[in-house]
């Protein structure tokens, strides 16, 4: 699985690392949205093939 987050969401970063996922990529100055641009993360959760 792959979650996209803005790197600024702190809270959603912790998320997704509670939930087993990994840093595995950042994008700088990704999109711009409300008058600023935004850092992308990219976190990936390796699933096992029975999930």
């Amino acid at each position: 699985m792959i979650g996209a987050i803005d790197l600024e969401n702190i809270a959603s970063l912790r998320l997704h690392q509670t939930f087993g996922f990994q840093e595995s990529g950042i994008i700088k100055q990704a999109g711009y949205k409300f008058d600023r641009w935004l850092d992308l993360a990219f976190y990936q959760r390796l699933l096992a093939t029975n999930e």
